[in-house]
């Protein structure tokens, strides 16, 4: 009996060495991914207990699964068919890694699900029928011919393991691989048990589950993308819900015969990197021209709830207040209640890729959701542009319907990275020789990524000039605020949105979660409404957090409804500053203002 266990077990080091091998990489394409990354470091693959460690001895044990099967049926047919899955999984994946720098999301299977006959044929036309569909068949026929070698070869290789000792070695790391698996099991079961999208995330980033940076095995990867996707699809049905019950209450009031009120939502500002907020380099000259005229008002002490834009916009899109415990779901978009009282509300989203063919992340903000949109939107673009002026000359140039009351809300590129293609030619203005900072990290490269990332600042300045032109001579008010903050070798050798490492947590979330914060009033609107003007400049130095920012919108507006809360209204005299708790993706939950 212990010797036919034996035999079984070590069936597939012996007999079908070439698949297991084969499968095994077939299911881990990040091997690929951090090739083509020039990344392919040991040590990231010998994590046991990271998702490195997850990813490696799943597909390891899957691997000897398929193969386990192969030995047990003896059929060529049930190899081939399972050959020609893994390459067709793994070139897919390839493609899309080449294409897009992500894997299999929840966002692909969505697309996958809902795409017809025609977009089909166009995806077909438009990517595949490319160089990076040439590439992708290529990886396939070089994975196939290789198969092809070592399968020609499998009776040699299958009397050298029948005398070698290294069959032992195998049996010995695929046991070891077993047990991690069986231990990892906790993983899949916490995704699984997960109620919502934002605790699945938190998790998954916990374990350190990157699905847009790297791939994993494909297993966790479709197990992953899977769930997600059907928790998007219950928490899409809520939303939708919720967004039809608040239909149903009374409208509010606007208290403005004619007003334009302006939102625009940046990206990735870091706060410390404008000269409005006294920088060295001179990134905001249309700005400071615009408060020296006293038209724009600077915010001293304004936070995001999280440095994920997904994120931001669930908790400021809507009319919430985190530290009142309220979630995001359950109270409804500002913009669907300003549309109610009779506003035009124009939605422009230079992020969001328009009606075009484009891997993003679809289930993320709700902002899209069918009730929503239309229950909220009176128009909105349908095409994105890869710089923010060209964008916002092309909504102009479509041209805003005219209406005595507007709301109009603009979501920039921003400095989203990479920040050199952000701007054009002619805002290449700040070279490496520009930064004069000394710290110890600071070489030649790190201080041109500084210079590029001030290069879109000056450009993202110019963005908001462009848009300020278009309401000067209007009774209007305009906020702007970045979604997030970012680091760019700020502090310590670190461009992004890295963790906070012990000791450099308030350095960490003055970066990534400060933001810039600015409201700018007409002429027309200053000299109507002075009561506002002495409100606002009351208010600069509040500490606030973004969440409420539709309390401010309310205000500015004139619109009264009973979703206003003057106690969370940053320029009201009866404002209460609240606890600002910022989110990590839950590695660090803490009250920002006692770090």
């Amino acid at each position: 009996m212990r010797t036919s266990i034996k035999q079984w077990f070590l069936a597939p080091f012996i007999h079908e060495l070439p698949f297991l091998c084969i499968s095994y990489f077939l299911l881990l394409p990040n091997v690929f991914t951090a090739y083509m990354k020039d990344d392919l470091r040991l040590g990231r693959f010998l994590q046991p207990f990271s998702c490195d460690g997850i990813d490696n001895s799943t597909a390891l044990l899957f691997a000897y699964l398929l193969t386990l099967v192969v030995c047990m049926t003896h059929n060529k047919l049930v190899k081939w068919i399972l050959y020609a899955l893994g390459i067709i999984t793994a070139t897919i994946r390839v493609f899309l890694y080449i294409s897009y720098k992500m894997w299999i999301t929840s966002s692909a299977l969505a697309l996958l699900q809902e795409t017809n006959a025609n977009e089909s044929r166009e995806f077909l036309q438009s990517y595949v029928l490319s160089t990076n569909g040439a590439f992708a068949l290529g990886f396939l026929l070089f994975v196939s011919g290789i198969i092809v070698i070592v399968e020609s070869q499998r009776k040699r290789i299958a009397r050298f393991m029948a005398k070698s000792r290294l069959k032992y070695l195998l049996a010995i790391a695929c046991t070891a691989a077993l047990c991690l698996a069986i231990y990892n099991l906790k993983f899949y079961t916490s995704i699984y048990k997960s109620k919502t999208n934002e605790e699945a995330s938190n998790l998954l980033d916990k374990y350190g589950y990157h699905y847009t940076a790297r791939g994993h095995n494909t297993i966790l990867d479709l197990f992953v993308a899977y769930r997600l996707l059907l928790l998007s699809r219950e928490e899409d049905e809520s939303v939708s819900e919720f967004a039809l019950k608040f239909d149903k209450e009374p409208a509010g009031i606007p208290m403005e015969d004619s007003i334009t009120v302006v939102y625009v939502l940046g990206e990735s500002y870091i706060k410390s990197h404008a000269h409005l907020y006294d920088y060295e380099l001179p990134t905001t000259p249309y700005l400071d021209q615009e408060k020296e005229c006293g038209n724009l008002f600077v915010f001293n002490d304004v936070i995001a709830p999280f440095n994920l834009t997904y994120k931001v916009e669930k908790n400021t899109f809507f009319c919430n207040s985190i530290a009142d415990g309220e979630h995001w779901a359950s109270s409804p978009s500002f913009m669907q209640l300003f549309k109610k009282a009779g506003f035009f509300v124009g939605f422009y989203d230079n992020q969001r890729g328009g009606k075009g063919f484009k891997l993003e992340n679809i289930n993320g903000s709700r902002i899209y959701n069918k009730d929503v949109a239309r229950l909220s939107y009176s128009d909105i673009a349908e095409h994105s542009c890869q710089y923010d002026a060209d964008f916002i000359v092309d909504v102009m140039k479509k041209g805003i319907p005219a209406a005595s009351r507007s709301l109009h809300v603009y979501h920039l590129m921003g400095q989203h990275g990479p920040a050199n293609q952000r701007y054009p030619q002619e805002f290449n203005k700040f070279k490496a020789s520009d930064i004069k900072r000394h710290l110890p990290f600071l070489n030649n490269n790190n201080k041109a990524a500084i210079a590029d990332y001030d290069n879109a600042t000056l450009y993202n300045d110019y963005v908001l000039h462009t848009i300020i032109e278009q309401y000067k001579d209007k009774n209007a008010a305009l906020i702007y605020m970045s979604d997030h903050g970012e680091e760019m070798y700020d502090y310590r050798n670190s461009a992004g949105r890295a963790k906070a490492v012990k000791g450099m947590e308030a350095q960490m979330a003055l970066h990534q979660f400060g933001v810039p914060f600015v409201i700018w009033l007409s002429d027309s609107y200053k000299a109507k409404h002075p009561d506002k003007v002495e409100a606002v400049c009351a208010a600069l130095d509040r500490p606030f957090m973004t969440d409420n920012i539709a309390q401010v919108l309310f205000d500015l507006a004139g619109l009264k409804t009973q979703y206003y809360k003057a106690d969370r209204d940053l320029i009201s005299p009866q404002f209460k500053p609240r606890k600002r708790i910022i989110d990590d993706s839950g590695s660090m939950v803490c009250d920002y203002d006692q770090m």
